[in-house]
């Protein structure tokens, strides 16, 4: 007999309380009669007993004090992986119950291991609506249910269920660039097939990824779905991701040993500029990705200084008008000066403002690759300064307008 509250609930592992000296538990005597001490907090009394089990709220206390036990129901059934039976997989049952802090928390967890057969069995199960799954390891840190499906269980009665055994298999491969490789671990990553469809026996797969990327998810039933992969640098910290929306048609006799492939699937970075290699000592990258009037071949033989910027924040208005002021100035040491808008952002917004700042330089537009055009011209932050030499090779980048004549004095040695 365990007396659970708001504050001191239970946690009840394949029917049985695995935290005695934690919980308020006394054992009926002979007659069945208990006892506890007087309860200021609202509080259920959950029963368990080889020959049953009872929940008895405050309120039915309140108008009796004999009460029957129901009869444990018992969870039997197989996990698959196609056609054949999975051994020494373990299998999870958990019951989807609402959290609400002002009820007792009563938790039942269920957890058993697959015999050669691939069979399993849960008993000393309450009745009720269930959920049952495969526990997958998919990596060292994380654990997920997969394949789950949702059960009926009937007080002195066995029902049975079978996990997996339809669907095809899904195949791909995910990809991590070079610059990410660093800092990526698979350790740090989540991952997941969602169900978009309203029907069938799931709404979401677990599955892991191998050290190389690849990854297969088997007996995916026909339907809508939504593959994602989440990328942390360390918990907290997501660096990468991976989203796609797909369909598994639809099989003879709902399955397929045919994996459906899909591909290689690039992850996309966060924060990508973040990881932009420096351009120093390298040839300034072309303008294609930049709407401006003006070519490279306008400032032959003159020193580059190139400011990215976004016009929306103060620091990028502030270079660029400290950049305005000093362009006669710069012209006379043969320094050319050009500058991109580096966000989203309207061209009239643009264009008044530049007009109202007085600005005698070519200022350009990144044009619907914001990030990759950052990442391409090494740009962690905005505003950003880039200064070549007068081959127009990259002499010093990310410095503040403060040290610009020192980053000028060095490119022209």
């Amino acid at each position: 007999m365990i007396l659970c509250t708001p504050s001191q609930g239970v946690y009840i592992r394949n029917g049985r309380n695995l935290q005695r000296r934690d919980s308020q538990y006394v054992e009926t005597k002979e007659d069945g009669k208990f006892s506890f001490p007087t309860q200021t907090d609202p509080y259920t009394l959950v029963v368990l007993h080889d020959q049953g089990y009872l929940e008895i709220s405050e309120a039915e206390i309140a108008e009796s004090t004999d009460f029957t036990l129901q009869p444990w129901a018992t969870v039997t059934g197989k996990v698959m992986v196609g056609k054949n039976p999975v051994a020494h997989e373990t299998v999870r049952l958990t019951f989807d119950r609402p959290f609400d802090r002002s009820q007792s928390r009563i938790n039942y967890d269920y957890r058993a291991v697959t015999d050669s057969n691939g069979t399993f069995v849960f008993e000393r199960v309450p009745a009720g609506r269930a959920t049952v799954g495969r526990s997958m390891k998919i990596n060292d840190r994380i654990t997920t249910f997969s394949h789950n499906t949702s059960v009926e269980a009937k007080a002195g009665e066995t029902t049975s269920v079978t996990i997996g055994g339809m669907g095809r298999p899904v195949t791909g491969k995910v990809l991590v660039p070079d610059y990410l490789k660093e800092k990526f671990d698979w350790r740090y990553t989540e991952q997941g097939l969602r169900v978009n469809s309203s029907e069938g026996p799931y709404r979401q797969l677990g599955f892991r990824i191998e050290a190389d990327g690849a990854f297969r998810i088997d007996d995916v039933p026909a339907g809508d779905y939504y593959l994602f992969v989440n990328a942390y640098e360390r918990p907290g910290e997501r660096i990468g991701m991976v989203g796609l929306h797909f369909n598994v048609p639809e099989m003879p006799n709902g399955r397929s040993d045919e994996p459906l492939d899909l591909g290689d699937l690039e992850m996309d970075v966060i924060g990508k500029s973040d990881f932009a290699p420096s351009l120093a000592g390298k040839p300034l990258p072309d303008l294609n990705d930049i709407t401006i009037d003006f070519s490279l071949a306008k400032a032959k033989d003159e020193m580059l200084l190139v400011c990215f910027f976004d016009v929306n924040q103060r620091p990028s208005r502030h270079c660029i008008s400290q950049l305005a002021q000093q362009a006669k100035s710069l012209e006379e040491k043969g320094v050319a000066i050009i500058a991109a808008q580096a966000s989203k952002v309207e061209e009239d917004t643009l264009a008044e403002w530049m007009k109202k700042s007085k600005v005698p330089f070519p200022v350009g537009l990144v044009q619907n690759s914001e990030e990759k055009t950052r990442f391409t011209w090494g740009v962690k932050s905005l505003p950003w300064l880039i200064l070549t030499d007068k081959s127009h090779v990259v002499s010093s980048s990310g410095f503040s307008l403060t040290d610009l004549d020192t980053e000028i004095e060095s490119a022209q040695k």
